[in-house]
């Protein structure tokens, strides 16, 4: 039963059989999807195994060769650099050498004494020799020991330092600057070796800021000026130093449009006021007094600076310790003045001695606000002012000193100026006459109109308001000429058709003032003729009939200058019982070097001084 139940091999399981089986062979019929017959083995083979070529036995990469030429590399450098610190290690090198100092301080106060500790350390392994240290110091650097002697370069000498040793030096200055400043003190270490002659050096710098200024500059001034108003500046420098500062001064700069008028005391060169010596705590002044012009809203900086003066005499500071800056701001006048003389606004106006000038003096309020008790005040200045001649209308003249007053007693109408408020005043004065200048060197006089009031209306504002006018008159050379004509030879009185010989002389004076290209010149009738000059001073122009007497140079005061010539005057039937005239009018002419302006002095023409008969 159990045989019978078995099952029957399926045909997957014959297939395998088939497959795997040992000696079982195929017949493979030819295929139409093959045009090629194979015969196939009919028993499994080991397959042949591939041929591998033989290679040589030894190969180097040529990273590998680059590895060991960079290792060799590397060994050899090491090598070389232990050969040079064994053999190198007693080489001297700067970098080895410090200079360094001690506690520092960290600001200086101009015009103290100041220690400086220097160290010196040598570090390398061998002697230094013939060492010194070399100190330059700032312009304006005193000594410690003599305090008027400026030094600006110290050698300490040192010596030997050994190796590893440390030497210490101190140097002691006074030092000046101004506040705040940073000063430079450059050190420099010189120094041999053994066994060698060359010299060597090693430089350090050091910087200190000058903490507080030796001396202290104070400016007071107004900070508001109206144009051509006199002003004044008031400069104090104190001492702040311990020491004595010497040789002390201050350079004043000026802006455009600033003349000055006078200073106390007066500067030695240009602008530089000198001080002197300034003990410690003692102040000084200036006083510098001018007129500042301009356009309304300028602004103007004055500079002030205190320092050492040159020794050369310059007007330039050695050594500036503090500048000190005032601002000025030009202002339209509170008041617009207007001063004519003799038809003129200009600000210098030459006239002719002893003769009347006559003078116009206009004002007006400009200002927003009402001007409450306002006054003009015309002051008359200079030796050239005849002090009887001055008369005022509108005006009080106090002769006392030689002052008119526009006020609210003279001209009501200065009491109260409402806004836009104009009015006018007028003065005459005379200059002296020339014999009464003789003795004066450029004469002139100079007018200068100031003005005062009150403001009222605005806040933090000054309620006095002040405001100044200036104009100067010259007086100018006065030149003098006379002309006359004498007979020499022929009628007298001339008769018609018959020459008569005359010799003209001319005669010249000057006034007050030098004159340059002095010259008088005249011309002739055609019924004039020229013979000669004497000495030949005067020549004559054929072309023009001009008679020319060149004088050149006359200074002042020069007198009974003259020169002459003779003419003929050959009169015509037509010229009886008339007195022709022989010289037209000459003109004497010259330039006034001290008014910058041509003078002149005519006469009459000379006649003949007799009818013709």
């Amino acid at each position: 039963m159990a045989d019978e139940r078995e099952e029957k091999p399926s045909p997957l399981e014959r297939m395998r059989k088939s497959l795997y089986t040992p000696g079982t062979s195929f017949d493979i019929q030819p295929s139409s999807l093959s045009a090629r017959s194979s015969k196939m083995a009919r028993t499994w083979e080991k397959e042949p195994e591939p041929e591998v070529k033989k290679e040589s036995p030894i190969k180097i990469s040529k990273s590998l060769i680059f590895l060991i030429g960079a290792a060799a590399f590397f060994v050899i450098a090491g090598l070389i650099a232990f050969f040079l610190v064994v053999q190198g290690g007693r080489s001297v090198s700067t970098d080895r050498i410090s200079i360094s100092i001690e506690n520092p301080p960290t600001s200086i106060a101009g015009g103290d004494t100041v220690s400086l500790f220097v160290l010196i350390k040598n570090e390398n392994p061998a002697l230094l020799t013939d060492a010194k240290l070399s100190v330059d110091f700032p312009e304006g650097t005193y000594s410690a020991i003599n305090a008027t002697e400026q030094i600006s370069h110290h050698i300490e000498k040192i010596g030997n330092i050994g190796p590893g040793e440390s030497v210490k030096k101190t140097i002691r200055a006074t030092l000046f600057g101004e506040a705040n400043q940073t000063i430079k003190i450059p050190m420099t270490l010189e120094y041999r070796t053994e066994g060698s002659s060359a010299t060597f050096e090693k430089e350090e710098e050091f910087s200190f800021v000058i903490g507080t200024s030796p001396v202290s500059v104070n400016v007071v001034a107004l900070s508001e000026v109206a144009s051509g108003q006199e002003m004044t500046f008031e400069v104090s420098v104190r001492s702040n130093s311990p020491t004595l500062i010497d040789d002390l001064a201050v350079r004043a700069e000026y802006p455009f449009g600033f003349s000055v008028v006078e200073t106390t005391p007066s500067p030695v060169a240009g602008n530089l006021f000198s001080l002197g010596g300034l003990k410690p705590g003692e102040e000084r002044k200036i006083t510098i007094t001018g007129r500042l012009t301009g356009q309304d809203q300028d602004e103007r900086v004055f500079r002030f600076s205190a320092g050492t003066a040159r020794a050369d005499g310059s007007q330039n500071l050695a050594t500036t310790y503090i500048s000190k800056e005032a601002l000025v701001q030009i202002t339209r006048p509170f008041i617009a003045v207007d001063l004519t003389v003799d038809g003129s606004q200009a600000d210098l106006i030459a006239v002719a001695p002893g003769r009347p000038v006559q003078s116009l003096l206009s004002w007006m309020n400009t200002l927003p606000s009402q001007i409450q008790d306002a006054e003009l005040s015309v002051r008359l200045t200079g030796e050239a002012l005849d002090k009887n001649s001055v008369t005022a209308s509108g005006g009080f003249y106090r002769s006392s000193d030689t002052t008119v007053l526009f006020n609210r007693d003279s001209s009501p109408g200065l009491r109260t100026l409402q806004p836009g408020d104009s009015g006018k005043g007028s003065f005459s004065f005379a200059t002296k006459p020339s014999a009464q200048l003789a003795d004066l060197h450029n004469p002139s006089i100079t007018i200068t109109v100031s003005v005062a009031g009150r403001r009222v209306g605005e806040t933090g504002v000054a309620e006095q308001v002040s405001s100044t006018l200036t104009r100067t008159i010259q007086v100018a050379s006065e030149l003098s000429l006379s002309a006359y004509a004498t007979r020499v030879s022929g009628a007298y009185p001339p008769v018609a058709d018959a020459e008569t010989v005359y010799s003209v002389r001319f005669g010249v004076n000057n006034g007050v003032n030098a004159i340059a290209d002095s010259v008088v010149k005249a011309t002739l009738p055609s019924y004039v003729r020229f013979i000669s000059s004497a000495g030949g001073s005067v020549t004559y122009n054929e072309t023009t009939r001009e008679v020319s007497w060149v004088i050149g140079e006359l200074p002042a005061h020069a007198q009974n200058r003259s020169a002459a010539f003779d003419i003929a005057f050959l009169p015509s039937t037509s010229q009886r019982d008339a007195t022709p005239v022989l010289v037209n009018s000459p003109v004497l002419s010259g330039f006034d070097r001290y008014v910058q302006k041509v003078v002149t002095d005519t006469v009459q023409a000379i006649d003949s001084g007799e009818p013709v008969e």
